[in-house]
């Protein structure tokens, strides 16, 4: 399922994800609220946690916004 949606061994939202996000603009200023905030790990519902560097990995994940 994760191939399909293009979330299989990386972190990035899946297809489905991306498909639900209506306003992008929104999306955006959410996203730099989160990397605002200090933190370095990063909890995942479909793969390995991220322990160092969370922050970059989620900024390269949500760069599409």
């Amino acid at each position: 399922m994760l191939k399909m949606m293009g979330a299989y061994d990386k972190i990035t939202p899946s297809r489905l994800f991306r498909a639900f996000i209506k306003d992008p603009k929104a999306m955006r200023e959410s996203m730099d609220r989160i990397l605002a905030l200090d933190f370095d790990r990063v909890v995942l519902g479909h793969e390995e946690n991220v322990m160092t560097d969370g922050k970059t990995a989620l900024e390269r994940a949500y760069s599409f916004l």
